[in-house]
């Protein structure tokens, strides 16, 4: 008795750390999520979640949370995410940086940019 005591007390022990790194690690600067409920994407800068930059519907998708590279569109920013029904284009600043790595993703200080094959387009929107 006493040892499974002690053993479902260690795993339970386990699966906290575990919940616990996962939200550590979900928050740090460059990671991504998907919000359901305000349907948009975001990302967390090392100091909170952003929203990504203002986006346009583009056509439709069943997919809700799924993101990709849209390489007709590239000089906007280049990629889109599915919202449930619809593909949102999201639009970017495009900055004077140049980059070769088309499609890269980057969080430089608080920014988050995507490269268009040319120069860096900064993608960050509000707080989410």
């Amino acid at each position: 008795m006493l040892i499974r005591r002690i053993i479902k007390i260690f795993i339970l022990t386990l699966m906290l750390q575990y919940a616990a790194m996962q939200s550590a690690a979900a928050n740090q600067a460059g990671s991504m999520r998907y919000n359901d409920v305000s349907k948009r994407m975001e990302f967390h800068d090392g100091t909170g979640w952003f929203n990504f930059a203002l986006g346009v519907p583009v056509g439709g998708c069943t997919r809700e949370g799924e993101m990709d590279y849209d390489p007709l569109l590239g000089i906007l920013g280049s990629y889109r995410y599915c919202n449930g029904s619809l593909w949102i284009q999201v639009l970017g600043v495009t900055t004077l940086d140049v980059c070769s790595s088309k499609a890269a993703i980057e969080v430089t200080g608080n920014k988050l940019q995507v490269c268009n094959g040319l120069f860096w387009v900064n993608i960050k929107g509000l707080p989410a």
